[in-house]
């Protein structure tokens, strides 16, 4: 982790442990004024810090998982955050204890393989990418390398919906390639076309393809994606670095 200046974009510290060797899988800052910064390391450490001034940061709360955490996200109400990742467990944080409350988790270990209409109530393999809803404290959205978004409801810890598309192989992220605004959610998946696409939560279904510029030889691979305004996405891809928009929704 490292803090720019965004008037200059000079480099102003570099909070994160160097003695751990695996990446930084996930970072959310946290509260009005943005000063403090939760993030996770795919080794299952998680972080909250306080940034004081330009070049301090402090420690506030420390937790650690036995698990590979690929993704975090801290709920708009202000009540909690969540993590998930390679155990096809989303735990739900409590702020104050800094510990887990509660566990949407799977019915059975390791990469699931049992029959088909089962993984309405599971993900199937590891989880790259969690949301919670901007509308509802009680939902958040999940999706991985299965093939499948899944709306969660917390009050019961149960999927709600499941949304794929039989026709194709996604959504199939690799990333932090999933986001929500309102009903809208938006998918990119590490496919060589097709890659983006809009999704309704009420209906469950996909309602659009996003297209996306992409050299023809190399493919989408869609690694990130962002709403972007009332009107657009903004998506990121590999191999090759880059950053495209795309209009969803056309301006009134």
């Amino acid at each position: 982790v490292t803090l720019h200046d965004t008037k200059s974009a000079k480099l102003t510290c570099c909070p994160s442990r160097k003695s751990d060797q695996l990446p930084v899988t996930g970072l959310q800052f946290r509260g009005e004024d943005s000063r403090e910064m939760l993030y996770c390391l795919a080794s299952g450490p998680i972080f909250l810090q306080r940034i004081e001034d330009e070049a301090n940061v402090v420690d506030v709360m420390s937790a650690h998982e036995e698990n590979e955490i690929n993704t975090l996200d801290i709920s708009e109400f202000g009540y909690y955050f969540c993590t998930a990742g390679k155990d096809r467990n989303i735990r739900i944080y409590d702020w104050e204890k800094f510990k887990p409350f509660s566990v949407l988790g799977p019915l059975t270990e390791g990469e699931y393989i049992g029959p088909p209409e089962d993984t309405l109530t599971q993900h199937g393999k590891r989880i790259f990418s969690v949301k919670f809803s901007d509308e509802s404290p009680y939902h958040l959205v999940s999706g991985g390398w299965d093939n499948s978004v899944k709306v969660w409801d917390l009050r019961t810890n149960q999927v709600v919906k499941s949304m794929s598309t039989a026709s194709t192989q996604g959504p199939k992220l690799c990333g932090d390639a999933l986001a929500i605004k309102g009903d809208l959610c938006v998918t990119g998946s590490l496919l060589p076309e097709n890659a983006i696409e809009l999704w309704s939560i009420k209906e469950g279904r996909r309602v659009a393809v996003l297209p996306y510029e992409s050299p023809k030889l190399r493919g989408e691979y869609v690694l990130v994606v962002k709403f972007c305004g009332d009107s657009h996405v903004i998506a990121g891809s590999a191999p090759v670095t880059t950053l495209r928009s795309s209009q969803y929704r056309k301006r009134k």
